[in-house]
């Protein structure tokens, strides 16, 4: 009979040498694992009315004691099961004993190991170390599936500033502690798109309208670029609406409601009007989330009408004119890649959709090479080496942090280099707005 004691320090020896202690009658059960070999018995026809069709195996230890095994008729003993990252479970628990009994002093030979013990301490066959900076790696790294040495994300510095092409305001928002956040993210210009009036002088939802941006941007005039909101609804505005946007203080535009495609000739003056005053547009391209209230019908909303290719006409036209499209043009990526392979003035961001999943898939599998195992260093196997030129970081609605980890999270996968980063970050946007560093 062992005692308590033997029970708590019990360390199996390997399957060669006998492998585990076992207990062979119900007395035994009772009075060394301290179970109940009636209960136990339950315990296997519940698995076997539950799971009977599968194949199985139970393994009860306790106290150092092999209580009960179970198995289906189809596995043996020896038999081995891929169990994924249920492994996981087995690690952690094992570890968190170990860490315990480390500090309740019961290791053998007195050993102490902590979290930030020197994992190479404990592998000789390691040395000498292939890089000295392994011997920094703890258990703590390992455990937490790093090893304290940068990786390739972690070769990339943060970039020096960031520069948000498109993002809102609502009301129903506290600004002040936006802002506040957008400071704290390195943010140094925020644009921010205006809605146009419909219904009842306001914009669709709780979008911010030009009226409702004016005074925030003499509030805060360093870091709000305001783009201010055109009509082009049935008869649209005349060029003389983008006069008093810029007069009024608005740095750039926000097309988007179009009753008619973007190349209609009809709004031909008002882009001709933008070139001359040097005020880029955001135009919204792709698909439109319909009005909460259903008033798109009444304002004649047409996706077909944003479609990237539209902006084609435009910038042979104005080739002058700096144009931002929105969302990649989803779901016609395709088409808003193309343009910005090829027209110097037409830029794009990819945000939309919350920064949700759904969305980043499928901006992933735009930016995407065409072929498995592609160069990703080679521009043409890795075409996004070139698309990321000519890309700008933008929000849409969530906040900077959501944004930056989704796209951070596909310049990893695309294998996107430190210069294009800073460029997608910031660069591209002041070449778009004629923005030096300094005034960053």
């Amino acid at each position: 009979m062992t005692t308590p004691e033997t029970q708590i320090c019990y360390y199996p020896p390997p399957e060669s040498k006998g492998g585990w202690r076992w207990l062979e009658t119900p007395e035994q059960i009772r009075a060394l694992a301290n179970m109940d070999p009636e209960k136990l018995d339950l315990v296997r026809q519940r698995q076997e009315f539950l799971y009977g069709g599968d194949s199985w195996g139970i393994v009860i230890v306790r106290h150092g004691y092999l209580v009960r095994e179970f198995y289906t008729f189809n596995v043996l003993i020896p038999t081995r099961f891929d169990i994924w990252s249920c492994t996981k479970s087995f690690t952690g628990t094992a570890w968190g004993l170990l860490l315990e009994d480390s500090r309740q002093d019961r290791l053998l030979h007195s050993q102490h190991v902590t979290l930030d013990s020197p994992v190479y301490s404990y592998i000789p066959e390691g040395h000498p170390l292939s890089d000295p900076r392994k011997e920094h790696i703890t258990i703590g790294h390992l455990l937490t599936m790093t090893s304290g040495i940068p990786g390739e994300r972690e070769r990339y510095m943060r970039p020096n500033y960031i520069i948000n092409v498109h993002g809102h305001l609502h009301h129903s928002q506290n600004i002040e502690a936006r802002i506040a956040l957008w400071r704290k993210c390195n943010v140094r210009k925020f644009c921010v798109l205006c809605l146009p009036l419909r219904h009842g002088g306001k914009a669709q939802e709780d979008y911010f309208t030009n009226d409702d941006l004016l005074p925030w941007l003499k509030r805060y005039p360093d870091l709000l670029v305001g783009m201010g909101a055109v009509n082009l609804g049935k008869l649209p505005d005349r060029p003389e609406a983008i006069d008093r946007l810029k007069e009024a203080g608005f740095t750039g535009l926000k097309f988007i409601e179009a009753y008619y495609p973007y190349n209609h000739e009809l709004y031909f003056p008002l882009y001709e009007r933008a070139q001359e005053l040097g005020m880029p547009i955001l135009f919204h391209t792709g698909w439109l989330s319909p009005a909460e209230d259903g008033s798109d019908g009444d304002y004649g909303i047409d996706s077909n009408n944003y479609r990237p290719y539209l902006l084609d006409k435009i910038a042979r036209a104005f080739p002058k004119l700096k144009m931002i499209g929105a969302h990649l043009g989803l779901p016609h990526a395709e088409e808003a890649l193309q343009m910005i392979s090829v027209y110097p003035n037409v830029y794009y961001d990819f945000s939309g959709g919350s920064g949700r999943k759904p969305h980043e898939l499928k901006v992933m599998k735009a930016l995407s090479p065409l072929l498995p195992g592609a160069n990703m260093e080679d521009p043409v196997e890795n075409p996004a080496l070139g698309y990321f030129r000519k890309l700008c970081f933008a929000t849409d609605n969530p906040e900077p942090p959501v944004w930056i980890e989704v796209s951070d999270r596909i310049m990893d996968r695309l294998c996107i280099p430190a210069e294009l980063r800073e460029r997608f970050y910031w660069r591209n946007a002041a070449e778009i707005f004629g923005w030096s560093e300094a005034d960053l």
